[in-house]
């Protein structure tokens, strides 16, 4: 991150052109890719001789599963992406440029933390695997926690973008978009429920739910698609930003309850909003 950001920085400097700077997602994934060659090659060595000098095999039958068990989740990526892009483009389309100029500023600052979420759930991935594997009491009680602490810091988060929408968005982008504070309050609710449908897809991965994580994003694109035809002629913005909210509502909600073997996610939810969950992560016996 830190070499893809100096690249980024040194492109602007010298004027590069644009697709210099598409090129350097590649670079980023490059320098990853070659960090953990050297990490693996560093305890393959530390474990011995005989590790060491082991060379790299194929498995068909494995790389068969791993792509089958990724498409659903490469093509809800996709969805996620055209469902964090589809109320700007709608809106341009149905109320204008500056409208849509206007959720932009809104949506670039309740967005800016929802990074956060997809480390967290990055991080404890691992061990909800491993109590999954042998603990499932464990590993419902631990995802339980880490869903209290994430809905926890994403209401501190919405309650902050509420009380300082309007010296935010007057700090950052100047009296011009002061109309984008009403919707910045409104969109900043939506990453209580963005940061709860992150950390739940890390658990239907490890669940092995991926098809169920491809269906709720199907969902909720088509729930974004109506509920911004209906609200953005008759709010603007504000309807977006209404709708932004409601779709991964729903998302998070809703859809779950439509199946069995995903109904707990639902309930899990609603326990994440009790404030006793919040901390709970943090006490001793979570350890």
């Amino acid at each position: 991150f830190l070499c893809a950001s100096i690249a980024r920085v040194v492109l602007v400097l010298v004027g590069a052109p644009l697709l210099l700077f598409a090129g350097t997602p590649l670079l980023d994934s490059i320098v990853a890719a070659l960090i953990l060659l050297f990490l693996w090659r560093r305890d393959a060595s530390r474990a011995g001789a005989a590790a060491a000098s082991m060379t790299w095999r194929s498995d068909r039958r494995l790389m068969g599963a791993l792509i089958r068990s990724s498409i659903p989740i490469a093509i809800s990526g996709f969805a996620v992406v055209a469902i964090m892009q589809l109320d700007r483009m709608m809106l341009e389309s149905l109320s204008g440029p500056e409208a849509a100029g206007i959720y932009t500023a809104a949506a670039m600052l309740s967005g800016a933390w929802y990074a956060i979420p997809v480390i967290i759930g990055a991080s404890v991935a691992p061990t909800l695997t491993e109590l999954f594997d042998h603990d499932r009491a464990g590993y419902r009680k631990r995802l339980s926690q880490v869903h209290g602490a994430v809905c926890g810091a994403a209401i501190a988060v919405g309650l902050l973008l509420l009380l300082l929408s309007r010296p935010l968005i007057s700090l950052f982008f100047g009296e011009r978009f002061a109309d984008a504070a009403p919707v910045l309050a409104i969109h900043g609710w939506t990453g209580v429920f963005v940061a709860h449908v992150s950390i739940r897809t890390r658990a239907m991965m490890i669940e092995g739910e991926e098809h169920r994580i491809l269906f709720f994003s199907l969902l909720t694109l088509g729930a974004v698609v109506a509920l911004n035809a209906l609200l953005i002629p008759r709010y603007g913005a504000e309807g977006a930003a209404w709708a932004s909210l409601a779709s991964w509502a729903l998302n998070a909600a809703a859809w779950p309850l439509l199946l069995r073997s995903t109904r707990h996610h639902a309930f899990v939810l609603v326990r994440s909003f009790n404030p006793a969950a919040w901390f709970a992560v943090l006490s001793k016996g979570s350890t």
